[in-house]
């Protein structure tokens, strides 16, 4: 998608935000970038933003957070991809959403490209509330799930964390296909998954009674005592 040369806030127009929305960080995009994401969709850059998990970003944690974006379309005219792209001067915070549309132009899924958190900040729970505000607002938006690419490396453990938040796939265990998020159920599965697991294409289903919510859910009621 085409990325958009930064400009100086002074020559942005300024959207008006929803009360429930507290982004504070800047917006790097040409005003005719702004327009089109609103003409095409119906929704504003604030409302990407939110469908990012941008608002649980805390800005005087991060400093001069900053959004990119882009936007793509059908032949036919009708949104294809918005891509948001969320940074800090420091490199402390990174996340790249891709959003996708059907050829109607309706709302479809989710790609996670991108999400890094500093050292400093990971095992804070940041990383839970940012996922679990995105699933909100994006299902707000109409969107049908979320699909990243859960990795495993020397430094990213995806694959298991990803899983506990509520993403599941299919995997082979044994010689059995089985849905990760029933290996995830036990102790005994989540040991085996953490030491056999590998990098996987992985799916978080944002219907309102679906697995993936309710493992989110039950995960933040332990972790924060909230839903």
């Amino acid at each position: 998608p085409k990325q958009e040369k930064p400009t100086s806030n002074a020559a942005l127009p300024k959207p008006s935000k929803p009360e429930h929305q507290q982004w504070e960080g800047r917006i790097d995009a040409d005003p005719e970038v702004h327009q089109a994401i609103h003409d095409a969709t119906g929704k504003s850059i604030y409302d990407f933003v939110s469908a990012s998990g941008g608002d649980q970003i805390p800005a005087k944690e991060f400093k001069d957070l900053r959004v990119r974006t882009g936007i793509e379309f059908h032949e036919n005219g009708k949104p294809k991809l918005v891509v948001v792209s969320i940074g800090d001067r420091g490199g402390k915070v990174d996340m790249e959403r891709h959003f996708n549309f059907d050829k109607s132009g309706k709302p479809d899924h989710i790609y996670n490209a991108l999400f890094f958190i500093d050292k400093s900040k990971q095992g804070t729970g940041l990383g839970t509330k940012i996922f679990k505000s995105q699933t909100e607002e994006a299902s707000k938006m109409g969107f049908k799930s979320i699909v990243t690419n859960a990795s495993r490396g020397q430094t990213t453990n995806g694959y298991y964390t990803w899983p506990r938040l509520g993403y599941d796939g299919k995997v082979n265990v044994n010689g059995k296909p089985t849905r990760l998020s029933d290996l995830m159920k036990t102790k005994e599965g989540r040991e085996y998954w953490k030491t056999n697991g590998q990098s996987m294409k992985m799916e978080f289903d944002l219907s309102a009674k679906s697995r993936s919510r309710k493992i989110l859910n039950a995960y933040t009621r332990e972790r924060f005592g909230s839903k």
